[in-house]
């Protein structure tokens, strides 16, 4: 079965995501328990602000509310897999940010699109969330290019939720 994709969405999404991956950034790089969901509020207000445009909300708010919510716990699931898990390999670090990158691209957008599948029934099946976990597991692969003195961390965070909110956007089925 095939995937139609809505490009005018999709680009909508990028760039909401890539604003999103910036600010994500810089908030992140503030010292404080708030770094570490930072990311993940960002992201789910932006996945929630295109779903409460999206959707008929006096039927579906809590439902989006419910989804922005589990957006932040795969976030912060994806975020304690990438620091739990490096130790476990016996490699260059920069093989090791490649390989637990990707996990936890996987493990965060495959439990986002769970839920999604869930909370917005009809919206989002198995079909349509491949193509959104298969971005995320990619782009979270290229954690290699993250550094927390520079601009890699722009740069992450800037294609992954671009990248992951722009197949969010485009594979929506109204």
């Amino acid at each position: 079965m095939s995937v139609s994709f809505d490009r005018s969405r999709g680009l909508q999404m990028a760039i909401a995501g890539a604003v999103s991956g910036a600010v994500s950034q810089a908030i992140f790089d503030v010292d404080g328990d708030v770094q570490m969901l930072a990311p993940g509020i960002a992201f789910a207000v932006v996945l929630a602000v295109f779903l409460f445009r999206e959707l008929d909300v006096r039927r579906r708010a809590i439902r989006i509310g419910a989804f922005a919510f589990i957006a932040v716990v795969a976030w912060y699931c994806a975020y304690l897999m990438f620091m739990q898990i490096g130790d476990l390999f016996d490699l260059p670090e920069r093989v090791v940010l490649v390989i637990v990158g990707g996990i936890a691209g996987f493990t965060g957008c495959a439990l986002m699109m769970i839920g999604a599948a869930i909370t917005l029934p009809g919206h989002y099946t198995l079909t349509t969330a491949l193509p959104v976990v298969v971005t995320g597991t990619v782009i979270g692969a290229l954690m290699i290019i993250y550094d927390t003195d520079g601009l890699g961390g722009y740069a992450f965070f800037m294609a992954w939720q671009g990248g992951v909110a722009a197949v969010f956007g485009g594979t929506f089925r109204p």
